[in-house]
């Protein structure tokens, strides 16, 4: 599952398979980009759609919080 971090479409779940994308694709009114990143916990890859607009390291700290919840 590929969830967006930040950006207009934060939190949202979009099943793409390509490298990035622009918000635009799912709704005109969109401005975000994403790109595809994927974190390493334990034996597990985890996928998801980090914005342009979010600074990489705070996308980290979200994504981190995240997957620890999940566990």
């Amino acid at each position: 599952m590929k969830i967006c971090i930040g950006g207009d479409l934060n939190g949202q779940v979009v099943e793409k398979d390509v490298y990035s994308f622009k918000a635009a694709d799912i709704d005109p009114e969109k401005k975000s980009e994403y790109f595809t990143q994927s974190f390493i916990l334990g034996d597990k890859t985890h996928r998801f759609w980090i914005s342009n607009d979010i600074d990489f390291h705070e996308a980290c700290k979200i994504v981190e919080k995240m997957i620890r919840h999940q566990a």
